[in-house]
């Protein structure tokens, strides 16, 4: 519950850059969101004396990979939801334009 608090604190300093209410904001919201919580994580670790075993693998996976895929998963679930609804809106509109009134 620490990590999520620090998390939060740090990102609401920058919430204007976060304003837009747009799919891919959100998506690199939960990228930044996943790296910092990672970084704060590794740092109250070390802080508390919790050993921590980092390899390059490991390194590479949690603060690059990890991020970058949070961002596409929450970019996926909130935008196939988004086009799907748009592609059937517009398939109604387009049958009930050829119906006869």
């Amino acid at each position: 519950m620490l990590i999520f608090t620090a998390t939060t604190a740090a990102l609401y300093q920058c919430r204007s850059l976060f304003l837009e209410e747009k799919p891919h904001s959100l998506a690199i919201y939960a990228t930044t969101f996943s790296l910092l919580f990672t970084l704060i994580e590794t740092f109250l670790f070390s802080f508390f004396d919790i050993p921590l075993r980092i390899t390059w693998i490991s390194a590479l996976t949690e603060y690059v990979a990890m991020p970058i895929f949070d961002g596409i998963w929450t970019l996926v679930w909130l935008w196939a939801p988004l086009m799907s609804f748009n592609y059937v809106k517009n398939v109604l509109i387009r049958r009930r334009g050829h119906e006869p009134s």
